[in-house]
């Protein structure tokens, strides 16, 4: 086996960018897809949402459309445009990681978090998870020449960012009931 493998010769990345690519768009779809969810299920009440949740949903899209970007330029071949776009992406993670923190910690002290996490929870969860997505990304940027590398980490850093939209879709596709994702009547939450 191991003399067949280091008989190949190594195959350009362009032989496998397709799946790639069509990866992004899944998690992208996906992601979308499970905030649009929570809106159709009046979970969100959109012209109530703080300012700061806005602004972390539009950099969130924004990290979701270079992704998408940045790996339909490495299919098509123009790494000269890849390559300063995703510096762009380095400023975006940033100000995700940013945001993210904060928009979680006044979620908790509005007490505007999720009814199916408990507070302490919902704060690991969002002090975490945006640090994992920056440190996953910056790992892809310093192994950026290493191609096989630079793009499972920006694939994983990504998925770890696209894990809060994705839960309500796994949710109901899991245990089959929408009702598990309804709000609930807790005379707790304002």
């Amino acid at each position: 086996m191991a003399t067949l493998a280091a008989a190949r010769a190594p195959q350009s990345y362009t032989a496998d960018q397709g799946f790639f690519t069509k990866l992004a768009v899944a998690i992208a779809g996906i992601t979308v897809a499970g905030f649009v969810l929570n809106a159709a299920m009046g979970r969100v009440d959109i012209p109530a949402v703080p300012l700061w949740v806005h602004i972390h949903g539009l950099l969130m899209l924004s990290w979701l459309a270079l992704f998408v970007s940045q790996n339909r330029l490495a299919q098509s071949g123009n790494l000269a445009l890849h390559r300063k776009l995703g510096w762009t992406g380095a400023f975006v993670v940033a100000a995700i990681v940013g945001i993210t923190c904060f928009a979680g910690v006044m979620s908790i002290a509005l007490h505007r978090q999720p009814p199916f996490f408990s507070p302490p929870f919902f704060l690991a969860l969002v002090l975490v998870e945006p640090v994992s997505f920056a440190g996953m990304v910056y790992a892809g940027i310093v192994n950026r020449r290493a191609t096989e590398t630079h793009r499972r980490l920006m694939f994983g850093g990504t998925i770890i960012a696209a894990d809060a939209a994705a839960r309500p879709v796994g949710a109901m596709a899991v245990l089959g009931c929408p009702a598990v994702l309804s709000r609930g009547d807790d005379p707790q939450r304002p």
